[in-house]
């Protein structure tokens, strides 16, 4: 129950984030929205956001997988949050990062919902 109540908040509030992100793309304020992403980033993986940049793909899933069961909700809403980091980082005209950013994140995306399709859900509501 805790744990749903949990990612209940974090959903609400990374979504929260993400609309304020798009809003300041279409408003010409992209250093804003990067910085605003790199806070979202966070939130969802609990961590300093340079651990995430330093990491593969797969080793962020290791660290996702608390006991060894991967948290599928929080690898989406991650994967989620590097996909709108790197819409910010193109919006800034650094497309080299925004393109590994957003591989990075198209492999999170994918391991979620292998490992839980309910999480589609969330993908969905968050767009």
């Amino acid at each position: 129950m805790y744990q749903q109540d949990y990612i209940l908040r974090l959903i609400e509030t990374v979504g929260a984030v993400f609309r304020r992100m798009v809003f300041l793309i279409r408003n010409g304020q992209p250093a804003e929205a990067l910085e605003i992403s790199r806070e979202a980033v966070e939130l969802v993986a609990e961590t300093d956001i340079g651990l995430i940049d330093a990491l593969t793909a797969e080793s962020v899933l290791s660290l996702l997988s608390a006991g060894g069961t991967l948290d599928a909700p929080r690898v989406a809403l991650l994967g989620l949050a590097l996909r709108r980091r790197a819409d910010a980082l193109e919006a800034s005209g650094q497309l080299t990062e925004a393109a590994r950013q957003r591989d990075k994140a198209e492999v999170l995306l994918e391991a979620a919902v292998r490992k839980d399709p309910d999480v589609k859900e969330i993908l969905e509501g968050l767009g």
